[in-house]
């Protein structure tokens, strides 16, 4: 399993490297396309005016000037003869400039129109210092064309075939050292680099204008950058993605496994000890269910042996006890008034060993029996009913009962519910030491029986409903029992799907708190038809 995972990350972490690298070649192809177009098309156009303006030798003269100036090869060639599609002669009439990458891979060649159905063609690798001289050249030459008066229009005209700005400066304008001037006043061309708003390298081209203390300048002209944060960090952000699915469906399986796994461990339980891990595959996950399956196994054999053996005891003790219990009673009728106290200890004595034993069997009676057969009872009833049936031993208790007029309807076995009742009252009769309070809450079924005795603390509240759990404190050390009454109790409430638990009491001390389920009307009218018919 955790080989199969390790080896999709690592070729999932290769396939997205690759994805990548060839993401990153093909937009900086296209990237490099468009900045090449960028850069040339004023520069192609002013070469397609000046094609236009001239016509045999001229114009082949002119083809050849400025293909020496400015170092590319210059094609002039009709439509038909051009390799260009259907499809790119259409681009090119409608957007007057077309740029296509060759099939080297590194050359591009920007294609526009000319005069009788003519197309112009130059094939550049990239736009060098060069080109960029040549572009002053022929927008200086363009210019001259025309007088002083319309060389400023001629100049806004010529600024819609530039991708970047063209103007006339004076000297004081100019961003150049002494040196730059210098050249600048011989007639040279000078190329400078400088900085934009955004601390972006950018380039600016510099012309001397008709020997007049004016320039021409061209850029800022941004400079290409192979890879620019946004595209290395998007890039980024695509290979993490691409990465992360696939180790997320490589992960899936095992975690939907590990949860099958973990739900098995959480609800096991006295109710699920038949439950067991299903098992697929032959990694670590499946030896992990093989071994919990085991577990599983051996806990459920020793539960179950525990429950034989104690069932057993108890089955086997009954007898022994009864006899001791006859034998004392014969004893007692012939004995003489000095033994009879002895006697009747010892006769308690076997009463309290039979009360045990009576308990083991009801406790283990519950961990073995279901739901049975489940009837609708009226709750209220069913406490008076064993109060009426307990309460005479208790007569120093003083007890308060808070009963609702109306039927607390619950589903359940009438025998287990009236011992779970018995349990807690008796408890409460114990422990108290001299108010006891019941109350039911009509509703939500809340059955609230609470005592001034000493109280259970908090820590301890979860346990003492655990199998002989007896607390070490002044409630339970002069009240006897076993420590299965509450145990009993907490039983018959998980079989009613109820819930059990202590919290403080208004009297003092403690309040046990047994919440049922709510009965759907629909159920209780079907209970009731079923009884009438």
């Amino acid at each position: 399993m955790f080989v199969r995972i390790y080896s999709g990350i690592l070729v999932s972490t290769l396939i997205s490297l690759t994805c990548c690298y060839l993401a990153f070649q093909t937009i900086n192809q296209l990237r490099t396309t468009d900045y090449t177009l960028s850069l040339f098309s004023g520069t192609q156009q002013l070469i397609t005016a000046g094609v236009n303006r001239h016509s045999g030798d001229k114009q082949k003269q002119w083809m050849m000037l400025v293909e020496k100036l400015i170092g590319l090869p210059i094609r002039l060639s009709s439509e038909s003869d051009s390799p260009l599609s259907s499809r790119q002669l259409a681009t090119l009439a409608q957007k007057k400039i077309l740029i296509e990458a060759l099939s080297d891979g590194i050359h591009s060649r920007i294609w526009t129109q000319a005069n009788n159905k003519k197309l112009i063609s130059v094939k550049l690798k990239n736009v060098a210092e060069q080109q960029l001289r040549i572009t002053a050249f022929l927008i200086l030459n363009e210019l001259g064309r025309y007088p002083r008066s319309k060389q400023f229009d001629e100049l806004i005209r010529l600024r819609q075939y530039f991708h970047y700005d063209i103007n006339i400066f004076t000297q004081d304008k100019l961003q150049l050292d002494s040196q730059q001037l210098s050249r600048l006043q011989r007639g040279d061309v000078v190329l400078a680099l400088n900085k934009d708003q955004y601390n972006q390298d950018v380039m600016m081209v510099y012309s001397r204008y008709k020997k007049r203390n004016q320039y021409l300048v061209i850029g800022p002209i941004a400079i290409y950058n192979p890879s620019p944060a946004w595209l290395m960090v998007t890039l980024l952000i695509v290979a993490l993605s691409f990465t992360g699915l696939i180790v997320y469906f490589l992960v899936k399986n095992l975690e939907r496994r590990m949860k099958i796994i973990s739900d098995v461990v959480v609800n096991f339980g006295p109710e699920s000890l038949h439950s067991r891990v299903p098992v697929s595959g032959h990694d670590a996950i499946g030896e992990l269910a093989d071994g919990i399956n085991v577990m599983a196994s051996r806990i459920q054999n020793l539960l179950i042996d525990q429950k034989d053996i104690t069932q057993a005891i108890s089955h086997e003790l009954r007898t022994p006890i009864s006899r001791m219990k006859f034998r004392v009673e014969i004893l007692m009728e012939g004995a003489q008034d000095t033994n009879l106290p002895k006697l009747k200890k010892l006769n308690d004595d076997i009463h309290e060993l039979d009360l045990l034993v009576e308990e083991l069997l009801v406790f283990q009676m519950l961990d073995a029996s279901g739901q049975g057969d489940m009837q609708v009872l009226d709750l209220a009833v069913l406490i008076q009913t064993v109060i009426a049936e307990i309460y005479e031993p208790y007569q120093a208790i003083q007890l308060k009962l808070l009963l609702p007029t109306d039927p607390v309807l619950v589903q359940g076995q009438e025998s287990h519910l009236k011992r779970m009742v018995q349990n807690l009252l008796i408890n409460a009769f114990k422990h108290a030491k001299g108010h006891v309070q019941v109350s039911l809450s009509p509703g939500v079924a809340l059955l609230q029986i609470s005592d001034d005795g000493e109280g259970i603390p908090v820590d301890q509240r979860q346990r003492i409903f655990s199998p002989f759990v007896r607390l070490d404190s002044s409630r339970n050390r002069n009240t006897g029992g076993f420590g299965l009454g509450l145990a009993i109790i907490e039983r018959i409430a998980r079989l009613h799907q109820a819930q059990v638990r202590v919290v403080e009491a208004e009297l003092g001390g403690a309040c046990f708190e047994v919440r049922f389920p709510v009965m759907k009307p629909s159920l209780h009218s079907e209970k009731n038809s079923r009884r009438m018919s």
